[in-house]
Protein backbone atom coordinates (compact mmCIF):
# COMPACT_ATOMS: atom_id res chain seq x y z
CA UNK A 1 0.00 0.00 0.00
CA UNK A 2 1.15 3.45 -0.83
CA UNK A 3 -0.25 6.12 1.18
CA UNK A 4 -0.09 10.12 -0.96
CA UNK A 5 0.31 13.40 1.10
CA UNK A 6 1.41 17.23 0.84
CA UNK A 7 4.16 17.96 2.58
CA UNK A 8 5.26 21.52 3.44
CA UNK A 9 8.29 23.04 2.12
CA UNK A 10 10.50 23.10 4.88
CA UNK A 11 10.03 19.19 4.52
CA UNK A 12 11.24 19.25 0.79
CA UNK A 13 15.11 18.00 2.41
CA UNK A 14 12.90 13.88 2.75
CA UNK A 15 13.08 14.04 -1.16
CA UNK A 16 17.21 14.30 -1.06
CA UNK A 17 17.98 10.51 -1.75
CA UNK A 18 15.17 10.29 -4.23
CA UNK A 19 16.72 13.51 -5.73
CA UNK A 20 19.85 12.16 -5.67
CA UNK A 21 18.79 9.13 -7.49
CA UNK A 22 17.14 10.90 -9.91
CA UNK A 23 20.39 13.30 -10.63
CA UNK A 24 22.63 9.82 -10.68
CA UNK A 25 20.31 8.81 -13.39
CA UNK A 26 20.38 11.76 -15.29
CA UNK A 27 24.32 11.53 -15.20
CA UNK A 28 24.32 8.28 -16.18
CA UNK A 29 21.99 9.01 -19.46
CA UNK A 30 23.42 12.39 -20.49
CA UNK A 31 25.74 12.79 -23.50
CA UNK A 32 26.29 15.84 -23.66
CA UNK A 33 26.01 17.37 -20.21
CA UNK A 34 27.46 14.49 -17.42
CA UNK A 35 29.74 17.28 -15.53
CA UNK A 36 26.85 19.73 -15.44
CA UNK A 37 24.78 16.56 -13.56
CA UNK A 38 28.11 15.24 -12.13
CA UNK A 39 28.39 19.02 -10.40
CA UNK A 40 25.13 19.59 -9.27
CA UNK A 41 23.81 19.11 -5.57
CA UNK A 42 20.46 19.22 -3.82
CA UNK A 43 20.98 22.55 -2.29
CA UNK A 44 21.64 24.05 -5.59
CA UNK A 45 18.44 22.64 -6.86
CA UNK A 46 16.04 23.67 -4.45
CA UNK A 47 17.02 27.69 -4.26
CA UNK A 48 14.62 27.97 -7.44
CA UNK A 49 11.91 27.08 -5.06
CA UNK A 50 12.92 29.53 -2.36
CA UNK A 51 12.08 32.52 -4.78
CA UNK A 52 8.91 31.46 -6.37
CA UNK A 53 5.43 32.34 -5.34
CA UNK A 54 3.46 29.12 -5.13
CA UNK A 55 5.00 25.31 -4.78
CA UNK A 56 3.72 22.49 -3.43
CA UNK A 57 5.34 18.93 -3.04
CA UNK A 58 3.38 15.95 -3.08
CA UNK A 59 4.96 12.18 -1.81
CA UNK A 60 4.28 8.72 -1.83
CA UNK A 61 5.17 6.73 1.27
CA UNK A 62 5.29 2.71 1.37
CA UNK A 63 3.02 2.28 4.49
CA UNK A 64 5.02 -0.78 5.45
CA UNK A 65 8.48 1.13 5.79
CA UNK A 66 7.37 4.47 6.26
CA UNK A 67 9.90 5.49 3.63
CA UNK A 68 9.21 7.80 0.58
CA UNK A 69 9.08 5.99 -2.69
CA UNK A 70 8.05 8.66 -5.19
CA UNK A 71 7.88 12.52 -5.08
CA UNK A 72 6.61 15.72 -7.19
CA UNK A 73 7.51 19.29 -7.00
CA UNK A 74 5.19 21.30 -8.65
CA UNK A 75 5.59 25.61 -8.94
CA UNK A 76 3.80 27.98 -9.69
CA UNK A 77 5.55 30.96 -11.62
CA UNK A 78 4.80 34.86 -11.36
CA UNK A 79 3.03 34.83 -14.85
CA UNK A 80 1.03 31.75 -14.07
CA UNK A 81 3.53 28.96 -15.75
CA UNK A 82 2.53 26.33 -13.95
CA UNK A 83 5.82 23.56 -14.30
CA UNK A 84 6.05 19.84 -13.08
CA UNK A 85 9.33 20.84 -12.25
CA UNK A 86 10.69 17.05 -10.76
CA UNK A 87 9.70 13.78 -10.42
CA UNK A 88 10.94 10.84 -9.64
CA UNK A 89 9.63 7.28 -8.50
CA UNK A 90 11.61 4.35 -6.85
CA UNK A 91 12.65 1.88 -9.22
CA UNK A 92 10.95 -1.04 -7.03
CA UNK A 93 7.70 0.95 -7.24
CA UNK A 94 7.89 1.71 -10.96
CA UNK A 95 4.63 0.46 -13.02
CA UNK A 96 2.29 0.53 -10.29
CA UNK A 97 0.93 3.69 -10.99
CA UNK A 98 2.63 5.94 -8.16
CA UNK A 99 4.19 8.20 -10.94
CA UNK A 100 0.23 8.34 -12.46
CA UNK A 101 -1.37 9.21 -8.66
CA UNK A 102 1.79 11.87 -7.94
CA UNK A 103 1.02 13.87 -11.33
CA UNK A 104 -2.61 13.88 -11.01
CA UNK A 105 -2.24 15.23 -7.28
CA UNK A 106 0.15 17.84 -8.92
CA UNK A 107 -1.92 19.04 -12.21
CA UNK A 108 -5.11 19.13 -10.21
CA UNK A 109 -3.04 21.32 -7.68
CA UNK A 110 -1.61 23.64 -10.88
CA UNK A 111 -5.07 23.94 -12.34
CA UNK A 112 -5.80 25.04 -8.95
CA UNK A 113 -3.57 27.41 -7.89
CA UNK A 114 -3.63 29.76 -10.97
CA UNK A 115 -1.53 28.01 -13.52
CA UNK A 116 -2.21 29.51 -17.27
CA UNK A 117 -0.42 27.16 -18.98
CA UNK A 118 1.75 24.52 -18.24
CA UNK A 119 5.13 22.86 -18.51
CA UNK A 120 7.92 20.27 -17.81
CA UNK A 121 11.39 20.02 -18.84
CA UNK A 122 12.83 16.64 -19.54
CA UNK A 123 16.65 16.08 -19.21
CA UNK A 124 18.97 15.48 -22.02
CA UNK A 125 19.40 11.83 -22.34
CA UNK A 126 16.25 10.95 -20.54
CA UNK A 127 13.61 11.43 -23.49
CA UNK A 128 12.27 7.69 -22.80
CA UNK A 129 9.85 9.82 -20.58
CA UNK A 130 8.08 11.12 -23.54
CA UNK A 131 5.19 8.56 -23.21
CA UNK A 132 4.85 8.88 -19.70
CA UNK A 133 4.23 12.65 -19.81
CA UNK A 134 1.93 12.58 -22.92
CA UNK A 135 -0.76 10.72 -20.81
CA UNK A 136 -0.97 14.11 -19.03
CA UNK A 137 -1.21 16.01 -22.17
CA UNK A 138 2.44 17.01 -22.26
CA UNK A 139 3.81 17.20 -25.81
CA UNK A 140 7.07 18.70 -27.31
CA UNK A 141 6.74 21.92 -28.83
CA UNK A 142 10.18 23.19 -28.98
CA UNK A 143 13.46 22.13 -27.89
CA UNK A 144 16.03 24.13 -26.06
CA UNK A 145 19.37 24.10 -26.96
CA UNK A 146 22.08 25.30 -24.51
CA UNK A 147 25.71 25.68 -24.95
CA UNK A 148 27.94 23.57 -22.48
CA UNK A 149 29.44 25.51 -19.79
CA UNK A 150 28.10 28.69 -20.63
CA UNK A 151 26.67 29.29 -17.12
CA UNK A 152 23.90 26.28 -17.27
CA UNK A 153 23.42 26.42 -13.38
CA UNK A 154 20.46 26.44 -13.63
CA UNK A 155 17.19 24.58 -15.11
CA UNK A 156 15.32 20.82 -14.76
Amino acid sequence: MITYKTLRYDKIASIKPLWEALNRLHHEKAAEFKEYFGKRTFEQRIEKFRSLPEDRLFVGTAEDSGVIIGYVVATVSGDGTGEIDSIFVSGDYRTHGVGRALMDQALGWLSGAGGLRFCVGVAEGNEEVFGFYRRFGFYSRMTILARKGEGNRGGP
